[in-house]
């Protein structure tokens, strides 16, 4: 039986709960490599709850070395448009700091792997995530506007550095696709031991969204399907609404029933957490709508960048983002073309006012 263990915690303590998680799953890191992949989406301070919170990785880095790890490894591929300012991203962040000697440019040596035939692709994968002996996966509790969350599983797409992970994007063309891509990349190296910061949550407009909400909770698991599962639960995000958690399920890489998954701790739900626009109560996330005919190339169906203008400060960043040049300024804030959008949704994960939010049309 998979089991999820769940600690109420803060930033200020959070080693005691760090090292409770170790201890109760034996993670064999004596004499090994180990590999710790916070979620580094992008350049942010640490108020902001984008990043893994440097308090946890400066944990995890004590408690493994007590434990006797021979070399430790701290790196992540920021996801935003910025591609390869891994050290930038790292450095705002605080992670660099927390990370110390053991901090690693992730993308700098990798190595090519198929996925499956459907894609019609080879990605570069980090090397370190396939060389070392134990990876431990550390992502931020985070709402995502095209997936629902952003946890575990979602964090396992940071094996991948640089500008693919906007083509891979395009080549999904849909979100119920883009979810079972996301499996297929976590599949190329399940992690040993995923640690969430749940601590300070995200909500609303994820993956950086100003809202956010203090659950005062890490959670710990082998299983990281289950572990996401869990997360569902305490957002309130039902199982058929999560297509990368079935998916995952599936293809036999852990559990989600959730029934069937032994809980250390308390469980619980927050009635009112904010789930991004296209998740909402009546809503019908495009992630349950199987690609029609099983055409890769399609787009994704009516989801694109909205812009809030009561949020947007005219900073330019996303127009500068775009790998696609679909964003153009006009009157103090930006427009999208929606020809010219690959729906790679840098733009949001750039933006930091929240002011763009994905949705239907």
């Amino acid at each position: 039986m998979s089991v999820v263990v769940l600690i109420r915690s803060s930033y200020g303590n959070c080693r005691r709960a760090v090292a409770q998680i170790l201890d109760f799953f034996q993670l064999p890191v004596d004499g090994k490599t180990v590999l710790i992949k916070p979620n580094a989406l992008r350049a942010s301070e640490p108020e902001e709850g984008v990043c893994t919170h440097p308090a946890v990785v400066r944990a995890l880095v004590e408690e493994i070395k007590l434990r006797g790890a021979r070399r430790i490894y701290v790196g992540d591929n920021p996801g935003m448009s910025a591609y390869g300012s891994n050290e930038e991203a790292f450095r705002e962040s605080g992670l660099l700091a927390a990370a110390g000697p053991h901090y690693v440019n992730l993308g700098a040596r990798t190595r090519m792997v198929d996925l499956p035939p459907q894609w019609g692709v080879r990605v570069a994968v980090s090397e370190l995530v396939l060389e070392c002996d134990v990876l431990i996966s550390v992502p931020k509790l985070k709402t995502h506007g095209l997936t629902g969350l952003t946890c575990a599983l979602k964090n396992s797409y940071g094996f991948l550095p640089g500008a693919q992970k906007a083509e891979l994007h395009r080549r999904a063309g849909n979100p119920f696709a883009f979810c079972e891509l996301m499996v297929d990349v976590f599949a190329i190296r399940p992690p040993d031991l995923v640690l969430v910061d749940g601590i300070l949550a995200m909500e609303g407009n994820g993956p950086v969204a100003r809202t956010l909400r203090y659950l005062g909770v890490l959670a710990g698991a082998r299983d990281a399907v289950a572990l996401d599962r869990v997360m569902c639960h305490i957002m309130g995000i039902p199982l058929e609404q999560a297509r990368s958690v079935t998916a995952a399920a599936e293809r036999g890489l852990g559990e989600a029933n959730i029934q069937r998954i032994q809980l250390i701790g308390e469980l619980f739900t927050v009635e009112d957490f904010r789930l991004p626009p296209a998740y909402g109560p009546g809503a019908e996330p495009e992630c349950l709508r199987a690609p029609r005919g099983g055409d890769l190339g399609s787009r994704f169906d009516g989801i694109l960048p909205r812009v809030q203008i009561e949020l947007c400060d005219g900073c330019a960043a996303c127009v500068k983002a775009c790998p696609a040049g679909a964003l153009d300024l006009r009157g103090g804030h930006p427009t999208v073309r929606e020809e010219a959008c690959i729906r790679c949704f840098c733009c949001q994960e750039t933006c930091r006012t929240g002011a763009l939010a994905l949705r239907g049309n």
